[in-house]
This record gives C-alpha cells, structure tokens and sequence, in this order.
C-alpha cells in the first residue's frame, strides 16, 4: 500500500499536477460550451427574434416590398427588420 502512495505521489510531482491541471481545466471548458442552449425552432419562432423589435425604429418610406418568411409582406427591408424578421426575399409574399 505504501508503494502505491509512493509512486501516485512521484507520477504526480509538480510539473505533472500543473499539466493535469490545464488538461482538466480545458476539458471543462469544452464540456461548459457544449453545454449551449439550442436556439433553433422550427417555423415562425425561427423567422422572429423578438429581440430585434424596434416599435420606435425610424424607417424610410420607400416602396420596396419584401416577403419575409412568416408569409408577410413588408413595405421594405427596414419595416421587416423592426418587426424582427430574420429572414427574407425581395418582392412580395404569393398568396
């Protein structure tokens, strides 16, 4: 028993424990930002980051329609975007 303590004690000198240490400190880090919640859901939850609604945003007044991918047509890029559409494509929304 004495010489396993003896020899834990050896493979473990300074120099190993500090290298130990940064092995388990990396190791931790990569489990901690595996640990990120996931963002993506499906449908319109997707296509809206409340977030990024601005009800007091200052658009301009130009007429270029965009379909954002709720199915809506937006007057332009800057309404959707205020709106907090993530995604969308020039012209209006068929149907």
């Amino acid at each position: 028993m004495l010489n396993n303590l003896w020899l834990l004690k050896k493979l473990l000198n300074n120099s190993n424990r500090i290298k130990l240490n940064r092995i388990l400190y990396f190791f931790f880090l990569f489990i901690l930002s595996s640990c990120v919640k996931n963002t993506i859901v499906e449908g319109e939850e997707a296509c809206i980051d409340e977030s990024k609604i601005d009800e007091m945003a200052i658009c301009y007044l130009i007429y270029e329609p965009v379909c954002g991918c709720n199915g809506m047509t937006y007057s332009n890029d800057c309404i959707a975007e205020s709106n907090g559409v993530i995604n969308y494509e020039m012209g209006e929304c068929l149907d």
